[in-house]
C-alpha cells in the first residue's frame, strides 16, 4: 500500500504541470531515501539514480550519489 503511494507520488512530480520545478530533484531523492526505508534497495537505487541522471547539477543529485554509495 505504501509503495503504491510513492509511485503515485512520483507520478503527481513528475506529470504535475511544473516537471522541471526547482523541488523535483529533492522529491525524486526523498523517494529513493523511502524505498531503501522499505527495504526495496532495487528502487531505492532507481530513484536515486533517476535524480542524478536527470538533474546531474541538484544538491539533491551529490546527496542521492553520497547515498547511494552508503547503500552498498
Amino acid at each position: 500500500e505504501i509503495g503504491v503511494r510513492l509511485v503515485g507520488s512520483e507520478m503527481c512530480i513528475r506529470d504535475s504541470l511544473y516537471p522541471d520545478h526547482q523541488k523535483v530533484p529533492g522529491a525524486l531523492y526523498k523517494l529513493g531515501v523511502l524505498y531503501h526505508g522499505l527495504g526495496d534497495d532495487k528502487q531505492a537505487k532507481t530513484y536515486l539514480d533517476k535524480v542524478q541522471a536527470e538533474f546531474p547539477q541538484s544538491s539533491a543529485a551529490k546527496l542521492a550519489s553520497k547515498y547511494a554509495q552508503a547503500m552498498n
